[in-house]
């Protein structure tokens, strides 16, 4: 009796520990689907109210509208116009309170689209200029605009031009803490600038190539070999961690605030998984070739993964521990 009650014991215990390894394994970030989108997906902006995946194909110039349940096309939106492969995930945005998708092109300006017709509503194009637009970033119902030429460019949200602040030279541009925009300019640092204000608050000491992501309070951003946590009322960087980041930079990276989990593109065929909240590096998934640009869904925890030279993109499924 006492040695089956030891065996039943035994059994029990041994199912507990397989049990646990299989729930830790299921509780990691991992890729569920790689879907064809032709056309040269390469810019991504997630409609969380209505659970659609904008994806702008830089190759055929369309808006491609993804159902986020089934992975399903809900339609495909010809833009007429050249779409510069120079864009990165920040290219295309959506703004539920107005219920607009914007979409820069780069040379011929951005679109406004109206997010249940998806009908243009204007455009703006600087004329004069003909500058070109790198990136977008919405806040303060105000449309900011970055262009190559050292610029940013405030618009309301009739296309009228309210300002143009005169920064570093800068190629991607993110909306984070404290409502400032954030810029990547190589090693002549992270650009801070105020867009209320229309000024210039500083500029942090790292070489930062990549896009910005922020959660709560904290700003990260990655340059060649480094991902730094950047403190957003100091600017003072307070941790880093060693990443495959390569020199080229330009690669697209996004958190997940429901989970801490910070996505980042680190080579041809790999996205780095780095747990913010224990600051570790969790592993590496193989996605579709070429990953250019990562776009995280808060209500369905989906992060998208484009990879415009292969017309594909790639699904994880980011689940907390």
């Amino acid at each position: 009796m006492v040695w089956k009650s030891k065996s039943l014991l035994s059994i029990i215990l041994l199912a507990v520990f397989f049990l646990s390894i299989n729930c830790s394994v299921e509780a990691n970030p991992r890729v569920v689907k790689d879907m064809e989108v032709k056309g040269g997906p390469l810019g991504l902006a997630v409609d969380e109210k209505n659970q659609r995946l904008l994806v702008l194909n830089y190759s055929d110039g369309t808006l491609a509208v993804i159902k986020e349940d089934d992975f399903s096309l809900i339609k495909r939106i010809p833009l007429n116009k050249k779409v510069d492969a120079n864009l990165d995930t920040r290219s295309v945005a959506y703004d539920p309170g107005f219920n607009r998708i914007y979409i820069a092109t780069g040379q011929d300006g951005v679109l406004v689209l109206d997010g249940s017709t998806y009908e243009v509503l204007f455009g703006i194009e600087d004329k004069k200029d003909k500058r070109f637009i790198a990136d977008i970033a919405l806040g303060d119902n105000r449309l900011y605009l970055l262009d190559w030429y050292g610029y940013i460019h405030k618009y309301d949200r009739t296309g009228k031009l309210e300002a143009s602040i005169k920064i570093m030279d800068s190629s991607y541009m993110y909306r984070g803490p404290l409502g400032r925009l954030y810029l990547t300019s190589g090693n002549k640092g992270l650009g801070v600038v105020d867009g209320s204000k229309e000024k210039v608050i500083a500029a942090v000491p790292v070489n930062i190539l990549s896009i910005p992501a922020s959660a709560r309070n904290t700003v990260y951003a990655a340059g060649p070999g480094k991902l730094y946590a950047i403190d957003a009322k100091s600017l003072k960087v307070k941790k880093t961690i060693d990443v495959d980041y390569p020199a080229k930079g330009g690669l697209g990276m996004d958190i997940n605030p429901n989970t801490g989990h910070l996505f980042l593109v680190t080579s041809e065929d790999t996205v780095t998984v780095i747990d913010t909240k224990k600051w570790k590096k969790m592993g590496s998934l193989k996605v579709c070739k070429s990953p250019r640009s990562i776009a995280i869904s808060k209500v369905t925890n989906n992060v998208y993964v484009a990879c415009p030279n292969s017309d594909a993109i790639t699904v994880i499924k980011d689940i907390s521990q």
